[in-house]
């Protein structure tokens, strides 16, 4: 029995592939690999910093959304970031720059006019990086990025601010 599947299985005849075919396949797979790494993250610190402010920025529109203002000030985000499980004194620090990250206190964004206004930053950044969180979402910018980065009334980019070269 073992020795007719071997035979059959030596006069079957498989579809050849054109070498076009082989190189469409090869591609697709290294485009896979390469969209399964993730965002471009330059090191831990700066990912740790990621998720701080963005679940900062969740309880800030959070406040928003339950209470239809923004938020005064770190108080009010208390008990929304005591639920999600951020406490202690190091919540509101950036653990790249070592400074407490500034928010934008008391700002409105219009959330349904598809503005994507600055709500918070790093106070130094590092590195020509700076992980800023906006009424969309978080995400790093370069100085030169920051510089022309949408801020609410009254607020602006850190003086002095320049790219690193």
């Amino acid at each position: 029995m073992l020795f007719s599947l071997e035979s059959q299985m030596k006069n079957r005849r498989f579809p050849s592939c054109s070498g076009a075919v082989l190189c469409f396949f090869a591609v697709c797979f290294f485009l896979m690999a390469i969209g399964c790494e993730g965002p471009p993250v330059s090191d831990q610190e700066q990912g740790d910093v990621y998720g701080q402010l963005n679940s900062i920025q969740s309880c800030y529109l959070q406040y928003l959304m339950q209470y239809n203002k923004a938020p005064a000030s770190a108080d009010d985000l208390a008990p929304l970031l005591e639920q999600a499980g951020l406490t202690g004194p190091d919540v509101f620090r950036s653990s790249r720059d070592g400074a407490d990250f500034v928010i934008f206190w008391g700002v409105k964004p219009n959330l349904q006019g598809g503005g994507n206004i600055v709500l918070g930053h790093e106070a130094s950044g590092v590195d020509d990086q700076w992980v800023v969180m906006t009424s969309m979402g978080v995400v790093a910018m370069s100085a030169a990025e920051f510089r022309e980065a949408e801020f609410p009334k009254g607020h602006s980019a850190p003086a002095g601010l320049t790219d690193s070269e």
